[in-house]
């Protein structure tokens, strides 16, 4: 009787569980199936399936796992309210912003958005939990890996085929091609429908899996080395934990990546692990996954580049190791024509790039100001004309982000801390013409390393908290309502980019971090 007196809390949500459950049983089917047929409430419109040809039974198992995912959400809600006094002050904190970021903010962005472009964050995380991914680079993919394998009877050229005649937007490198085949044997059923099938639509899942796990393992160990060396109890821990877990299933260019159906995903998971094995000192590991990831996507040959100048060996020999064996198999397999036609596409896309808003980069801001290019619609089959101005603004751009990449470090005389390789994977991603949303899923593993080297070191003073939530809340939201700002004219459209702004003053944080290697009071 003391027990239930002292965790009061979790005799109520045993209760309420049971309540559920047992209404459940008794009329929970019947209940799911008169939303099947289309009498769904308005507030449970969010949580189903997008597509209107959804077999019953996913609904049924989407209820199942709703009812079970309830039952233990009560119990974790109790632990929660009968440890809060004895959280560390950083645990209450983050769990008081999470809260106010899941539910008040998506509230009033689903509120204020335009009704046809009425769209949170949370809709791309009801698409991970029901496995709902679509095909935005795997079409191309496919195809270019059809031509590159000889199944069309074209002899011209990967990219003049795919890319320059066709018009089909497939800018990845030919060593991207080496993940084909596993897919493809992969897939139910190897003729390519436009969805991917079989074992192969859970590879993309797996990733978003380990993306949103280690930015939480990340969080976790950060905060206990950064700013509780004498040591972190288990409760507080296992809190974190759950809290980046939380906010990495909320962060839109990670849960972006995987609705949309991208190699990106893998890309991002690929950099995560590679953050994470940084983190440990497992350098070697890190080089090689970063590596990987250049075999899929040249533009983080910027991370071999860091690797090389600042002098982290062990990294360098990692990601040589990788990309040097890729490139070597995708020459023996796809020949050099492919390889070398694949230069005239990266000088292509640096004097075009492209003006939708997703294009989060210099070169999508210039190309937005200048109206050079169409900006809310994409185009499958086009590039915005070229204008010198994008052109070298991109170009000086990508050198400023990268000098301050490779020199800065080095004046500084700064040992290679976890912060840095973080610092050099954001880099890579800004430094590029086109830098769409999802691109930036890796930024909830940096903001992990970043926040807990934040609040020991306090760059900006008082003002370090709210300078790293103003980042956050612009990098981690879809604010569909700054696209009423392409019907204006100038510098408006500034505010379409405002995961690039996030992403920039996240740069300047970090930057400030490192230019303070000591705190100016104890831990």
């Amino acid at each position: 009787m003391n027990f239930l007196v002292r965790h009061k809390s979790y005799l109520l949500a045993a209760i309420i569980v049971a309540g559920v459950w047992i209404a459940y049983a008794l009329g929970g089917h019947a209940f799911v199936e008169s939303i099947h047929a289309g009498r769904a409430p308005a507030l449970l419109s969010a949580l189903l399936p997008d597509r209107a040809d959804t077999p019953l039974s996913i609904y049924l198992r989407l209820a199942d796992f709703l009812v079970v995912f309830l039952g233990f959400l009560a119990f974790a809600i109790a632990w929660w309210i009968d440890s809060w006094q004895e959280f560390k002050p950083l645990v209450r904190q983050l769990t008081v912003f999470a809260l106010i970021h899941v539910f008040v903010l998506q509230g009033l962005i689903a509120i204020t958005s335009p009704e046809r472009l009425h769209d949170t964050v949370l809709r791309r995380t009801k698409q991970f939990f029901i496995v709902e991914e679509h095909a935005d680079s795997w079409n191309p993919m496919f195809a270019a890996y059809r031509h590159a394998r000889h199944l069309t009877t074209t002899s011209r050229p990967l990219y003049e085929d795919i890319f320059f005649t066709q018009h089909t937007k497939f800018q990845y490198a030919p060593t991207a091609l080496l993940v084909m085949p596993v897919l493809e044997r992969l897939m139910a059923d190897r003729d390519w429908k436009g969805r991917l099938t079989g074992p192969s639509r859970y590879i993309s899942w797996v990733f978003i899996l380990l993306t949103v796990c280690l930015s939480a393992l990340i969080l976790m160990r950060e905060s206990a080395r950064e700013l509780y060396p004498a040591g972190l109890p288990a409760r507080d821990k296992a809190a974190l934990i759950t809290l980046g877990i939380v906010l990495s299933l909320t962060f839109y260019p990670t849960m972006r990546s995987y609705s949309l159906g991208q190699l990106q995903t893998w890309i991002n998971g690929l950099l995560v692990v590679a953050l994470a094995c940084y983190t440990l000192k497992a350098e070697v590991a890190a080089g090689w996954l970063s590596g990987v990831a250049c075999l899929m996507k040249p533009t983080h040959g910027v991370l071999g580049l860091w690797g090389l100048v600042r002098g982290h060996r062990r990294f360098f020999i990692g990601f040589l190791i990788a990309s040097l064996g890729g490139l070597a198999l995708s020459i023996r397999l796809f020949g050099w024509a492919d390889h070398l036609d694949y230069l005239r596409v990266l000088r292509y896309l640096s004097q075009h790039g492209e003006g939708f808003f997703p294009n989060q980069s210099i070169n999508g801001i210039l190309n937005r100001l200048l109206g050079n290019g169409p900006n809310l619609e994409w185009d499958a089959k086009g590039f915005p004309p070229y204008h010198p101005v994008v052109y070298f603004g991109t170009l000086l751009s990508s050198l400023a982000f990268l000098g301050g990449l490779l020199v800065w470090p080095a004046v500084r005389r700064l040992k290679g801390e976890p912060l840095e390789f973080a610092l050099a994977v954001l880099t890579a991603t800004m430094a590029s013409p086109i830098a769409w949303e999802h691109h930036y899923g890796p930024l909830i593993a940096i903001y992990a390393v970043t926040l807990p080297a934040a609040l020991r070191k306090r760059p900006f003073g008082r003002w370090t908290v709210p300078y790293l939530i103003a980042s956050f809340v612009l990098t981690a939201n879809y604010w569909t309502l700054t696209n009423n700002t392409a019907i204006m004219s100038g510098a408006w459209n500034l505010v379409q980019s405002h995961l690039f702004f996030g992403s920039l003053l996240l740069m300047g944080l970090i930057y400030a971090c490192l230019a303070r290697p000591e705190p100016d009071a104890a831990r």
